[in-house]
């Protein structure tokens, strides 16, 4: 880290070491600093791994918000068709998470 202080992918890279140990609630900074970091067009993997640690603690609201930011980056950043497979699939997990 201290070498590459501004790269998003070490930063990411942490966020995965942390959540692989499952140390979850230490994961989501790194990833919020990464998505901080990239340059847009991001990717939406940050955002997916703070949906999935908010799942696995069972934080609803803060999945669904991950997977609107998702939403978000797919319809804004890369042009996708809000209509597309893709998207509405997040906006179906958005739909399960709510009826919990």
């Amino acid at each position: 880290m201290d070498t590459y202080p501004d790269d998003w992918l070490t930063w990411s890279g942490m966020g995965d070491a942390r959540a692989k140990a499952a140390r979850y609630e230490e994961a989501i900074p790194y990833y919020r600093k990464a998505i901080e970091l990239e340059e847009k067009p991001r990717f939406i993997d940050n955002y997916e791994s703070i949906a999935h640690i908010c799942e696995i603690l069972g934080d609803q609201e803060g999945a669904i918000d991950a997977y609107r930011h998702v939403i978000s980056i797919l319809v804004d950043e890369y042009e996708t068709d809000p209509e597309s497979e893709s998207v509405q699939g997040y906006e179906r997990k958005i739909r399960n998470l709510s009826m919990k």
